[in-house]
């Protein structure tokens, strides 16, 4: 059974204020809707993130009709006007504080298997934030500008270190880097690698994202990237192997090329495939 904290204050929370007045509906049936619209939260978006869905789906955790889903999201996203919201665009589409008023509900869920629990503590918190980017709570990188920031927020490195992570695991599940006791200290350590890909190698976050998963489902690579730093040390190999098409174990394969976003359509539509995404 999912269940969230109830603050008392809540009924007199600026933002919420302004959302009764945007979509006119009295403070107590705005209460109503947004705890009905953080239990959908908790059952469809575990980690947060709100860019799987579109308005339509959102709103109507809060009971919210089409017609007047875009006008509910936005009012969520706006909050009150002085930088304090529901849903927060930045560093992505997503709930704003979900681990502070969720992270104690994940922890008991997954008392058995704190991996997943630690994953969404690290999108909101990380261990990577106290080494890189420390006090500076506002940086934001711009993903569509690469190399515009001087760093990746934490949120992005760590999101994929854990997916180079997860993916090391899905073809080894007894790699012994990533036991349970040092998986959160060698997702952090490779989170540092992979900001060290964008901020000095000036690589941008989706590149990033489709090299790992393009390596990790070549027969060749994926047993030799077994951690961020040797991703960033073959890192013009595996670029330049992936746009021509890669090839399959040690022999090269003659294969047209693709674009990137191709190529990361295609590998999460195989993970999907196999039920291990």
């Amino acid at each position: 059974m999912s269940w969230i904290e109830s603050h008392q204050k809540l009924e007199r929370d600026p933002k919420l204020i302004h959302l009764a007045n945007v979509m006119g509906w009295s403070i107590y049936d705005t209460i109503g809707r947004l705890h009905c619209y953080w239990w959908w939260c908790v059952d469809h978006c575990e980690d947060g993130d709100l860019s799987r869905w579109n308005d339509a789906v959102i709103a109507s955790g809060a009971g919210v009709a089409a017609p007047d889903a875009g006008r509910f999201v936005e009012a969520m996203v706006a909050g009150c006007g002085i930088g304090d919201s529901f849903i927060e665009r930045e560093p992505y589409f997503r709930l704003r504080n979900w681990w502070k008023f969720t992270g104690r509900f994940w922890q008991v869920k997954y008392k058995l298997h704190p991996q997943k629990w630690r994953r969404i503590k690290d999108l909101y918190i990380g261990g990577y934030n106290n080494s890189c980017n420390k006090g500076d709570d506002n940086h934001i990188p711009n993903l569509n500008i690469p190399n515009l920031t001087t760093s990746l927020s934490q949120e992005h490195a760590l999101a994929l270190s854990q997916l180079l992570a997860d993916l090391i695991l899905r073809n080894n599940p007894k790699n012994r880097t990533l036991m349970e006791s040092k998986r959160e200290k060698t997702i952090n350590d490779w989170a540092l690698e992979i900001d060290k890909l964008y901020k000095i190698d000036k690589q941008s976050p989706e590149d990033i994202r489709a090299v790992i998963k393009w390596c990790q489902n070549d027969n060749f690579w994926k047993m030799n990237i077994l951690s961020g730093k040797k991703l960033r040390e073959k890192w013009d190999q595996l670029f330049a192997r992936m746009g021509n098409g890669g090839y399959q174990g040690s022999v090269a394969a003659a294969r047209p090329k693709q674009n990137i976003a191709d190529i990361l359509k295609n590998e999460e539509e195989k993970i999907k495939a196999e039920g291990k995404w």
